[in-house]
């Protein structure tokens, strides 16, 4: 139920900034909020991270699908087991992946507003940040936390018995 509620809070507060950026700011196209550090910027992005893969929409839409519902199947299935890290990361993922995925598909390009200026770095959206925090966690999670939730304990099983 975790990864539910974080999914779709991760997707409403995505929608809402994306809103109110495209009734705020896409008409100014720019707003400053400290200068030399951060602005709202309105950026249509018809591609992935960092712009690249421009133009490859319905690429992209394939391909978040899939792994979405790979996701969601493997959460279903080991939700009971998944540690809180998991479920954390899981819910961060799905809601920024759907917050990109609405709109791609409903606009053609993904909203971005958040500009950090004091370093050159392309424009993101609350998803965007959703996705790379989501990753980081399972990233962790992986590395420095349970290596033994991922391997097949079947398997696991047989090769201590001595079978192959």
């Amino acid at each position: 139920m975790l990864t539910v509620i974080i999914a779709i809070l991760g997707f409403a507060i995505d929608r809402v900034a994306k809103v109110l950026t495209q009734i705020y700011v896409k008409p100014v196209h720019s707003i400053t909020v400290i200068e030399g550090i951060f602005s709202f910027t309105y950026v249509e992005n018809r591609g992935a991270a960092h712009g690249i893969l421009q133009g490859q929409r319905w690429f992209l839409i394939g391909i978040t699908l899939i792994i979405a519902a790979l996701l969601i199947v493997f959460l279903i299935k080991n939700y009971s087991r998944a540690p809180l890290m998991l479920r954390v990361a899981g819910g961060m993922i799905l809601g920024g992946a759907f917050g990109n995925l609405f709109d791609r598909i409903f606009y053609g390009y993904v909203v971005d507003m958040l500009q950090v200026t004091f370093i050159d770095y392309p424009v993101f959206n609350p998803a965007d940040n959703l996705l790379v925090f989501g990753v980081i966690v399972l990233g962790v999670y992986i590395l420095f936390f349970d290596k033994e939730f991922f391997v097949d304990k079947k398997k696991d099983k047989n090769n201590s018995n001595g079978e192959k």
